[in-house]
């Protein structure tokens, strides 16, 4: 006959056993939830940090792009006003034109005008030397239409004398005959804004 004790201690191990079994079970499930959740978390984690890095570079991108719409539309607002002061100033490559006009001013004004000659100064500034003839009124005409070009532009020097004598004519008084008298002139300008290319 068999030991009843035997018997309980038996099944008190075999239900140990299972329960140790059991609890391995428990305990295993345990780790692979929690690595699971780990693994689950650091994925949430690096996602959330990717997300935020293209949302960072999103923005940066949507306010560069605001910033060159901004500077186009600047750029497109002053485009006159640039053209404008870019026409103040007289470039090498352009000096031909800008002697024409100052010679078309002698025209307007009635007296015969030519370019005596060019020097370029280190200093971007062009020293321009003419001759003309006409009536002192004309010279006079022709120096206030210079001044009021749209350069910066100063007279050096210049040198204005008379070129008819009287011709003692009783007829003529002293006021008609000095607005017919011909003068001769010499003029020094000196253009600033010179551009060398």
């Amino acid at each position: 006959m068999a030991n009843p004790l035997y018997r309980n201690d038996a099944i008190f191990y075999y239900r140990m056993s299972k329960g140790k079994q059991f609890l391995i079970f428990i305990i295993i499930i345990n780790f692979v939830l929690l690595g699971a959740y780990g693994l689950f978390f650091y994925s949430i984690k690096t996602a959330s940090e990717e997300a935020s890095a293209l949302s960072y570079d999103l923005e940066e991108k949507r306010t560069n792009k605001d910033e060159l719409s901004l500077l186009q539309h600047s750029l497109n607002e002053t485009k006159e006003d640039r053209e404008k002061l870019n026409s103040y100033f007289v470039r090498s490559g352009n000096i031909d034109s800008f002697i024409e006009r100052i010679i078309s001013l002698g025209d307007e004004s009635g007296i015969t005008i030519m370019l005596n000659g060019l020097t370029e100064t280190p200093d971007n500034t062009l020293t321009i030397d003419l001759r003309g003839s006409g009536k002192f009124e004309d010279l006079f005409y022709f120096m206030k239409l210079i001044e009021h070009i749209p350069y910066h532009i100063e007279f050096k020097k210049v040198y204005l004398n008379t070129t008819a004598i009287s011709t003692g004519d009783p007829g003529k008084d002293a006021k008609e005959e000095a607005s017919t008298r011909k003068w001769d002139a010499s003029f020094t300008l000196t253009l600033f804004g010179f551009i060398k290319e």
